[in-house]
């Protein structure tokens, strides 16, 4: 319900200087919520990484890892969420890209690809 609520607040522009609070909260839901805390908390973020200013936030709140372990063991949802929301984080630049990639995501993400979802 938490996450759900935080979600609702990504569209909202007058909450520019909540918006770093806000994503530091969904990353600690992600990182140790139950699971399906912590698919509402990815699917959130994906709200939050379409935007370029907050990619850097939520890489910078220590996403990455938390997003590719739910990759690896979370519900087909939270699969897609967090591979989009990574995704959108790899836009930030090169040193983004190689800690995802150090993080371990291509196993995950190709075992989506080919058993995942119909997004693939």
């Amino acid at each position: 319900v938490a996450a759900r609520a935080l979600m609702n607040l990504a569209d909202n522009p007058t909450l520019r200087a909540a918006e770093a609070s806000v994503i530091e909260a969904l990353v600690e839901m992600l990182k140790t919520a139950k699971s399906t805390a912590k698919v509402a908390a990815a699917l959130a973020l994906e709200k939050f990484s379409k935007k370029s200013d907050h990619q850097l936030a939520i890489v910078q709140a220590g996403a990455i890892e938390a997003l590719v372990e739910l990759l690896r063991r979370g519900s087909k949802e939270g699969k897609v969420a967090a591979a989009n929301v990574l995704g959108n984080v790899l836009a930030t630049g090169e040193a983004t890209q190689q800690r995802v990639v150090d993080a371990g995501v291509i196993e995950p993400l190709v075992d989506l690809m080919w058993k995942g979802t119909e997004e693939g």
